[in-house]
């Protein structure tokens, strides 16, 4: 687990991978992270996604802004979140479809800005709910006797009305958010003359 903080949300955060130039390139259709949010204190989540006509979007789930709006290649999503630890399922290619009239063709790389908690983060071609048979990585750990509905939340972006099949698992494809940091490690590393920063 993470626990990510800072005054300005622009001077702190944790990016994978470091130079833009990079891609994860991971094809799974849904992205999940588990967070929880620092009371009173802003944060924002950058997903950005390839289309396979190459342009990139930016979707920032953030507690500052009240509603949906496009600007440029950002898409600003509101995401009020309670103090519980939240589940969110974004589903990239369906975001990307309507905010670009284009395919989804992988996910680019992450963002986290100050203020939050983060636990993990993967991708995946099947579609979870919360009463899915959900991966280990996914799995919270619960109190005997208690609801797991009143220990937790869950969102999906956007929202869906289809029932979920919970036997229809499929291999994630991804990394735990402790192993992207790993990754981040290794991309601080010297590089080789010519490799050069940008912005994402």
């Amino acid at each position: 687990m993470l626990k990510h903080t800072g005054q300005v949300l622009a001077a702190n955060y944790l990016q994978v991978p470091v130079l833009p130039s990079q891609s994860l390139q991971l094809t799974g259709r849904y992205l999940y992270t588990q967070v929880r949010t620092i009371p009173d204190r802003y944060f924002i989540i950058h997903i950005y996604v390839v289309g396979h006509d190459e342009s990139v979007l930016d979707i920032s789930i953030t507690n500052l802004f009240k509603e949906s709006k496009m600007v440029g290649n950002v898409l600003q999503y509101p995401c009020e979140l309670s103090s519980k630890w939240t589940t969110i399922c974004v589903d990239m290619a369906e975001v990307f479809r309507r905010s670009k009239n284009s395919q989804f063709k992988c996910l680019k790389g992450i963002r986290v800005c100050s203020n939050i908690f983060m636990r993990n983060m993967l991708t995946s071609e099947t579609l979870f709910d919360k009463n899915s048979q959900l991966p280990r990585d996914l799995v919270l750990p619960s109190s005997q006797g208690q609801d797991a509905d009143r220990l937790y939340d869950w969102l999906s972006l956007p929202e869906y009305s289809a029932p979920i099949d919970p036997k229809q698992m499929s291999k994630v494809m991804g990394a735990t958010i402790q192993d992207l940091f790993k990754l981040q490690q290794e991309n601080l590393k010297p590089q080789p003359d010519g490799a050069h920063g940008g912005g994402a």
